[in-house]
């Protein structure tokens, strides 16, 4: 059963890896419109994965976690999310009307940060308010 906590971060990856496939994603917007949905996209789907990815990795309740578990947890999520990361702009570089930006991997690493972020205030309120169930 534990394996089933995986399906969600390959959903999350192949919708990403499908989008990175598209030739020439161009929308009818302004270029500023554009450029603002394109990159919150990124943030937006590497937030989720992230997400996803803490709790392929989370063995226990989240609120159990002493520091040095999250600290770790985060760590190797951050680790697996940037090699998807580097893979998903490298795939872009071999699909037609597409390229790799390291702008794009600074946004995606946005969304790392809020998704960490996340984590941190719930875990930290938590901790705080002592919830045990």
């Amino acid at each position: 059963m534990k394996y089933l906590r995986f399906i969600p971060a390959i959903i999350i990856f192949s919708i990403i890896w499908y989008l990175s496939d598209q030739p020439g994603l161009k929308s009818d917007y302004t270029p500023i419109i554009d450029f603002f949905l394109r990159k919150g996209a990124h943030i937006v789907e590497y937030l989720i994965l992230y997400l996803a990815l803490f709790w392929v990795f989370l063995n226990k309740k989240f609120n159990k976690l002493s520091i040095n578990s999250f600290n770790y947890l985060n760590t190797k999520t951050f680790c697996i999310g940037f090699i998807t990361t580097l893979l998903d702009e490298w795939h872009q570089t071999w699909v037609i009307g597409r390229e790799g930006k390291p702008l794009d991997i600074a946004f995606d690493l946005i969304g790392f940060l809020l998704a960490y972020i996340i984590l941190w205030a719930i875990w930290n309120y938590s901790k705080k308010y002592k919830y045990t169930k």
